[in-house]
Parts: C-alpha cells; sequence; structure tokens
C-alpha cells in the first residue's frame, strides 16, 4: 500500500498500523517526530533567508541596502545599493561622494576589485563610523 501523503510504501506494524517510513503517516509518534523535523527546517530556512535579506536605510526619496558578506563573522563585509526615486544609482567613479537625505554617500569600489572580505563594496556612508555591522542594529 502506497502512502497517501507521499506515495512511500507503507508498512505493516506490529499493532496492525499501516505506517509510513517516509513521513510517518498512520503512527502518531513518527509523525510527530517527522513534525518537529520538518518545523526546524522550515526555522532553519527562514532564517537563511532572513540573513540573505538587505538592511535597508530610507530618508525621502533616497534608499540604501546593504547586503552582508560572511554576516555574523569577524570577516563580515557590506555591499551597499543606492536608489533615488526607485532607480539604482551608478557612480561616475570609485572614491565618488554624494550628498544624499540619508548624508554623504561614498562609493567604495567594485565587489570584484575588493582586496579582503571586511573591505566595503558598492555604495555607503562616506563617513565610516555610520558604517555599521550586522549585529550592532539599525543604521
Amino acid at each position: 500500500m502506497k502512502c497517501p501523503k507521499c506515495t512511500t510504501e507503507m508498512y505493516k506494524s506490529m499493532g496492525g498500523l499501516d505506517i509510513c517510513p517516509g513521513c510517518g503517516y498512520g503512527s502518531p509518534s513518527a509523525a510527530q517526530r517527522a513534525a518537529e523535523k520538518q518545523k526546524k527546517i522550515d526555522e532553519e530556512d527562514q532564517r537563511r533567508e532572513a540573513d540573505a535579506a538587505p538592511r535597508s536605510v530610507v530618508m525621502g526619496s533616497w534608499r540604501l541596502d546593504i547586503y552582508f558578506r560572511l554576516r555574523g563573522t569577524r570577516s563580515e563585509g557590506q555591499h551597499g545599493m543606492l536608489f533615488h526615486n526607485g532607480e539604482s544609482i551608478e557612480p561616475d567613479q570609485v572614491g565618488e561622494v554624494i550628498n544624499t537625505d540619508l548624508g554623504q554617500m561614498k562609493y567604495y569600489c567594485r565587489p570584484e576589485d575588493m582586496k579582503v572580505s571586511w573591505e566595503p563594496t558598492g555604495w555607503n556612508y562616506a563617513d565610516e563610523e555610520k558604517i555599521r555591522r550586522s549585529w550592532s542594529g539599525a543604521q
């Protein structure tokens, strides 16, 4: 007999229950273990998704999205993307500084030109003291 949930071949337990070894269908304890395992997988997926999401800082018509490399480690770095009225701002040159509602923003370098992982790339605050690590909260 095939499991109605996952179509794995079921077996008959000593208690006479038809049980699926894949998802635990038919066995209250196996189903509970399978549900707990799936919950942990889902929580880990949500955490991974949240880690990949940028930190966004918005002021007026300007938005800075910060993506973290090696998030939470000593080698953590940042890549910033700057937007004005929803349009991506492309720099004229490395080291360019512009005034925005967010303050002075600087284009540090392209990701492929970084020398160490913790070096800022893309757009970020011109005042490096305003650049915050992922664990230090909002900017």
